[in-house]
């Protein structure tokens, strides 16, 4: 082993900033705010990001702000939004590593507690022509779906490879309206990308890849 990567987390800042002052509530440096819209304790002051005791990434910051601007203008009248209610139900994460590291939704270990039985479509980048032709480098890796093996519906993907926080936005959208593995495969993607190995890896599931060798995977 060359390298060693240590995370020790990181803390909320909210300390010193006049919370205090306007009553907003919080506990151990997390902000109290009500989960249907981001409203903190003192009406017309909201909070977003790691100080609410969420997730603590980036792309969720920016979605709460999103729906925090909403309700807020939503409150105030006169503007041409809607009120939100967030929905964490697809939360995609990513490791900006070499190789790149993405996923959403369940692992097989979760689906099988859950007593979902899965489908496993797995797709290797060195059998996509894209990865072919962006170099040796860039065919390690591969990437995985899950399926209800009773619905089809998708319930969740890993991918690891060159742009897999890319790849997996796909499939990110696909859970949150539940699309199925058909839905997929019924869509024409462009050639040659690296988001072919969407369909790819869709087509294994079912046991229709024409591009590698294997059946689907039952669990």
């Amino acid at each position: 082993t060359d390298f060693c990567l240590v995370s020790i987390g990181r803390e909320k800042e909210s300390k010193n900033i006049g919370l205090e002052e306007q009553g907003v509530i919080t506990n151990r440096g997390t902000i109290k705010c009500n989960s249907d819209d981001l409203e903190t304790s003192v009406k017309g002051i909201y909070a977003i990001g790691d100080v609410t005791g969420g997730l603590m990434l980036a792309h969720v910051a920016y979605y709460e702000a999103d729906i925090a601007v909403a309700n807020a203008l939503t409150s105030i009248g006169g503007f041409p939004v809607r009120k939100i209610k967030p929905n964490y139900k697809v939360v995609p994460s990513t490791i900006f590593t070499s190789p790149n590291i993405g996923s959403v939704g369940m692992r097989r270990k979760v689906a099988k507690d859950r007593g979902i039985d899965v489908l496993m479509g797995l797709f290797p980048y060195k059998a996509l022509g894209k990865a072919k032709c962006m170099g040796e480098i860039e065919e390690k890796g591969f990437l995985t779906i899950l399926a209800d093996k009773d619905t089809f519906e998708i319930v969740g993907a890993s991918c690891i490879g060159a742009e897999a926080s890319e790849i997996i936005a796909e499939i990110a959208l696909g859970l949150q309206h539940n699309l199925t593995i058909h839905d997929i495969t019924e869509t024409i993607h462009t050639h040659p990308t690296l988001s072919e190995m969407v369909v790819e890896a869709a087509n294994a599931a079912v046991g229709k890849a024409i591009h590698k060798k294997g059946r689907p995977i039952h669990n």
